[in-house]
């Protein structure tokens, strides 16, 4: 059974992540003080010391068992004794830790980041093999560890990137994965590191949903406001006093663990989502920033029909299929149209396909489609309604889109063919958007690779307004007199002169008007 798999750690594009921390983790190039560490754990006889590999490099010593927590999937969580030694076995003079458990060898993990045979810049080629979509589970794995290594002492935990391959580990096409994979020390351990992601907008459209992950920080207070943002705020120092100000907020409720905050959403602007955090240690304070866009003219204007080409791309038990009645919404002042959960407001997915699942029932998401240039349509990349089999939010959009935010050209996207097209008819109370082949884009949410879809030529929308008045009760003016200009709605206007379309009255001829 085939599955779509990529596996690439990245910010959520729901929110364009900025992260800060007053504390950050130590680089595998700091020596660890190795017998803080090995008292903090929980150290068992080791059944297999490392061998000697020579070089200039001290004992190894026991730093004690763990579990290998495999987030990539593409090997099983295990247990694993984990050693430790001030040098490594070239004699470089930095750290090296030797894992033995997770494979038929004993990982040995050089005290610094490295790059081995491979340019880490052809890595974009990794997620196809051979010309076509790789479906791990029918394909030989091999495994290297390389470009860099950390660890956070305090939470004895190590992090090692490892690059997954497919037939030849020699050759660089043939990478399928880069993974984050994590290693946890038993023992009492202290974790102050918080995680924070923005869910999205409830579904009453009066909040921004927050979600906090945190184990043992203190005084844990999340606020947001609107700033317009050009630069790091982390570099900016009023930025700095506005951090202070929140950890200082005694009208703040800190909380009091893990969960979600909800925040007001009464503005349109950027948000600046700020999450400050303490540890026990009363010079420790850290803070994590998130932004968020938010556009408050949104307003429903009608339903859609929908014939998915996303997942009938890349699972081949998902079927072409088709959802009627969709909510849809219309921006108050420009050509754009979104449909609200277009996945999870409609049985027709879920009876299709039993591993469907909605990614927050309590946050809207929007599939939104840019037809302010009708010839020049995209869909806006942005994380869907849905998180795949193995249940990761799965981002949709067009390959328009991401050539456009990569700063490509108009011409040199039209060049590739990506753009969709939208039409109008029935007085403009219907709108269809249409795309050429494998001009859309899918990945899941912790890669910042996607990858084509739109293989089967499938994909269609038609929406529809629910407004029966509007431009089609516009008295038609039979005298050969001056022009009168309508917006999509039906509204009068003066003669337009921003980008847009509008209907053109003039006698008895009415005519659409595309300005651009």
């Amino acid at each position: 059974m085939n599955r779509f798999i990529t596996f690439v750690t990245a910010a959520t594009v729901a929110a364009a992540g900025v992260y800060a921390s007053t504390t950050e983790p130590a680089p595998i190039l700091k020596k660890m003080n190795t017998s803080e560490l090995a008292l903090a754990c929980q150290a068992s006889s080791p059944s297999k010391i490392p061998s000697d590999l020579g070089g200039n490099f001290s004992t190894w010593e026991p730093l004690g068992t763990g579990t290998f927590n495999a987030e990539s999937g593409l090997i099983n969580p295990c247990p694993v004794t984990v050693y430790y030694c001030t040098t490594d076995p070239t004699g470089m003079g930095v750290d090296s830790w030797c894992i033995e458990g997770i494979f038929e060898q004993s990982i040995r993990i050089a005290g610094m980041p490295f790059i081995d045979y491979y340019n880490i810049s052809n890595f974009n080629t990794g997620l196809t093999y051979k010309g076509k979509p790789v479906m791990v589970d029918e394909l030989t794995k091999y495994y290297n560890i390389g470009i860099e290594t950390m660890v956070y002492p305090e939470a004895g935990k190590i992090e090692m990137a490892m690059l997954y391959y497919v037939d030849d580990p020699s050759v660089v096409d043939n990478v399928i994965a880069y993974g984050i994979e994590t290693i946890q020390l038993d023992g009492d351990y202290k974790d102050y590191n918080v995680d924070m992601s923005v869910a999205g907008e409830t579904t009453d459209g009066e909040s921004l949903k927050i979600d906090l992950s945190f184990a043992d920080a203190t005084n844990v207070k999340t606020s947001m406001f609107v700033k317009p943002l050009g630069y790091d705020p982390a570099d900016d120092d009023e930025f700095t006093d506005l951090v202070a100000q929140v950890r200082a907020d005694q009208s703040l409720e800190a909380a009091d663990g893990p969960g979600s905050v909800r925040l007001p959403l009464d503005a349109t602007g950027t948000y600046v989502v700020v999450t400050t955090y303490d540890t026990d240690e009363e010079s420790a304070s850290n803070y994590k920033v998130a932004t968020y866009d938010y556009e408050a003219e949104w307003s429903d204007w009608g339903t859609a029909e929908y014939t998915d080409d996303y997942l009938s791309s890349y699972y081949t038990d998902f079927p072409i299929n088709t959802a009627s009645g969709i909510r849809v919404q219309r921006h108050a002042s420009e050509q754009r149209y979104r449909m609200v959960n277009p996945y999870t407001t409609d049985d027709t997915w879920t009876s299709v396909w039993s591993r469907l699942q909605p990614a927050d029932a309590e946050v809207n998401s929007y599939m939104e489609i840019n037809a302010v240039t009708p010839e020049h349509t995209y869909i806006v990349i942005a994380p869907s309604d849905i998180t795949d089999g193995d249940g990761i939010r799965l981002v949709m959009g067009s390959a328009a889109h991401y050539n456009i935010i990569n700063g490509r050209t108009e011409e040199s996207i039209t060049e590739k063919g990506y753009w969709g097209t939208t039409t109008y008819s029935d007085n403009d109370h219907t709108v269809s958007v249409s795309f050429p082949r494998m001009a859309l884009m899918m990945r899941q949410i912790t890669s910042e690779y996607p990858l084509f879809a739109g293989f089967n030529d499938a994909f269609a929308l038609v929406m529809k307004s629910s407004d029966v008045s509007g431009i089609a009760d516009i008295a038609v003016d039979n005298s050969e007199e001056q022009a009168s200009y309508y917006d999509l709605q039906g509204r009068q206007i003066d003669k337009p002169s921003s980008a847009g379309i509008y209907i053109k009255r003039q006698g008895s001829k009415t005519e659409k008007v595309i300005l651009k």
